[in-house]
């Protein structure tokens, strides 16, 4: 399965000369919303996470908040050097990543164009979910396995189609 096929087209956005403030709005106004790309012009130069901001804000220390943080501009609190996906990019990749790295979402660039955005939970809610279920399926109607499921790893999209086909035959 591709990227594309699963990841949130036209992310939000914000601008690397926004605020603090202005990112926590954004969030508040667009319920679920966890990851901010950040542009300057229209090349990404960062991302914000609402994780970033209760770290800038030092919410889990249980002191006050310092006011001057939420006029911080997100160029000095986002996080730079961001690795980014392809839309054409197998899942698979992006899946690498996030159990690689510390972050919850992937920007998706094509020729240079921010085309979207992939979260985590974009992959599990759109792939791993009903590939899940599927094999759930599977199993209920066939009473086996496929061997990936009997050792504990989910089958690639490849030995699905394989199952599929053996079964309709």
């Amino acid at each position: 399965m591709k990227i594309k096929e699963i990841m949130t087209e036209r992310p939000i956005i914000i601008g690397s000369t926004d605020t603090v403030l202005d990112a926590i709005e954004i969030m508040k106004n667009n319920e679920g919303i966890r990851h901010l790309p950040v542009l300057r012009g229209k090349q990404l130069v960062g991302m914000l996470s609402a994780s970033d901001i209760r770290e800038i804000l030092g919410l889990a220390s249980g002191k006050p908040i310092d006011r001057l943080q939420l006029q911080r501009k997100i160029s000095s609190v986002m996080t730079k050097n961001v690795i980014t996906v392809a839309p054409q990019d197998d899942v698979i990749n992006a899946a690498h990543h996030f159990a690689e790295g510390k972050f919850g979402s992937l920007p998706v660039i094509e020729n240079g164009d921010l085309v979207g955005i992939l979260s985590t939970g974009d992959l599990f809610n759109r792939h791993i979910i009903p590939l899940l279920e599927e094999l759930t399926k599977q199993a209920e109607t066939n009473d086996t396995l496929p061997l990936e499921a009997e050792k504990g790893a989910i089958p690639t999209d490849e030995r699905l189609k394989t199952l599929k086909m053996k079964k309709k035959t």
